[in-house]
């Protein structure tokens, strides 16, 4: 039997005769109802511009992250070289430091 909505099919009798909402919902004889309509609700979730929005916004984090990396990489660089180079002076220092104490020892005796 065809009803109006499951409200008639109560009335009516569920499970004494199978019926047949409009919406799709099915009421057997053994009194087992089954849904055929659901109303959409708006669900969580997202669409395609606020990804496509979030994409774009983690998309220039990361360059200005990569950018970010290049500038201090090239810091550490500059830096590890002027080490390198004051290591180099402060060596050369104390060599002349050794050689001046000879020669002062030397002209002491």
């Amino acid at each position: 039997m065809v009803v109006d909505n499951l409200d008639v099919a109560r009335r009516i009798g569920i499970g004494s005769v199978k019926m047949v909402t409009l919406d799709g919902d099915v009421s057997e004889t053994s009194g087992v109802m089954q849904g055929g309509f659901r109303e959409r609700r708006n669900r969580a979730g997202f669409n395609n511009q606020e990804l496509s929005d979030s994409l774009k916004k983690n998309q220039a984090i990361v360059a200005d992250n990569e950018s970010l990396i290049t500038r201090l990489e090239k810091e550490r660089e500059d830096t590890e070289n002027k080490i390198a180079k004051l290591r180099e002076f402060k060596a050369n220092l104390e060599g002349d430091v050794i050689k001046l104490e000879k020669v002062l020892h030397l002209q002491s005796l």
